[in-house]
């Protein structure tokens, strides 16, 4: 499967003219390091990196890739706060198990949804 993150590796000269196009066109760019399937892979995989990643994620989508459309977006989500964990490795291993999970339901309920789409054969 080709995904965009692949297209940006085999890409590089073109991904300023395609991010200049897709805000033309959808009017927003998200780098392929914060879209979902990249976040949930990390939090499958435990990575210890994931937190600094989402608020990476949130810092971009609400400066960069929007413009100033969602500005403030995410100011009220707080990944440092000791309500997930006292420690960065205990904060980062909650958010993984909470994003694992959320994925977990979400891919489940595509295939089920694409079951149930599918045409009968008679």
């Amino acid at each position: 499967m080709f995904t965009v993150e692949a297209w940006h590796a085999h890409n590089p000269d073109d991904v300023a003219e395609f991010e200049k196009q897709m805000r033309r066109k959808v009017h927003y760019v998200i780098k392929p390091e914060y879209l979902w399937t990249s976040i949930a892979n990390m939090a499958r995989k435990q990575k210890g990196e994931l937190l600094d990643t989402l608020q990476a994620g949130f810092k971009h989508i609400q400066n960069d890739s929007f413009e100033t459309t969602f500005e403030g977006l995410f100011s009220e989500i707080d990944l440092a706060s000791p309500k997930l964990g006292k420690t960065y490795a205990d904060r980062n291993a909650k958010l993984c198990g909470i994003i694992a999970a959320i994925d977990k339901v979400w891919r489940s309920s595509r295939r089920t949804a694409t079951r149930w789409a599918m045409p009968m054969n008679t």
